[in-house]
């Protein structure tokens, strides 16, 4: 029987760096991770989640 912790994956992460790089994202939610990422690695459900609550705040 496998440990607890065996059983779950890695989730891969990324840099800032990589996010700005990467063909996954449009030129405009670059310019979202850019100004919010922060010198750290996130998974990409963090980065999507990221836009997601920049996009839905109300603009006065």
């Amino acid at each position: 029987m496998k440990k607890e912790n065996e059983l779950n994956e890695k989730v891969q992460t990324y840099t800032k760096q990589q996010f700005l790089e990467s063909q996954q994202f449009s030129p405009l939610q670059k310019d979202v991770l850019n100004a919010l990422l922060e010198d750290r690695e996130y998974t990409i459900e963090q980065a999507n989640k990221i836009i997601e609550q920049f996009e839905k705040k109300v603009v006065l």
